[in-house]
């Protein structure tokens, strides 16, 4: 594999998370940053080590995810496996209703 591809979404996500955790634990908030990466990396060397979500949409079929690592495993990480790279498309918490909003895959 390539490597990945951090999508503007799962960026902006990273930067959502971080800042949110942020407001009770700074040093919190730079772990799940690490965490986050940690993740990534991991998914570019086994990216087929995780299940695919089960999303309606035809055009999002194939996307997989992952939990963080812990203390963040309620955070997953949506992507899907390219021939350029594995795409990193969200990084959500596990109670936003990703089942439902497929606007949230863009």
């Amino acid at each position: 594999m390539t490597g990945y591809i951090l999508h503007r979404a799962a960026d902006d996500d990273l930067v959502c998370g971080a800042h949110y955790i942020r407001r009770n634990n700074p040093d919190a908030a730079e772990l799940f940053l690490d965490r986050a990466f940690e993740a990534f990396e991991f998914i570019a060397n086994w990216p087929e080590a995780s299940p695919i979500a089960r999303l309606s949409a035809r055009r999002h079929r194939g996307i997989s995810f992952r939990p963080l690592p812990r203390p963040f495993q309620n955070y997953l990480v949506f992507y899907q496996i390219k021939p350029d790279g594995v795409h990193i498309y969200r990084v959500l918490h596990g109670a936003t209703s990703w089942q439902e909003d497929l606007r949230l895959f863009g």
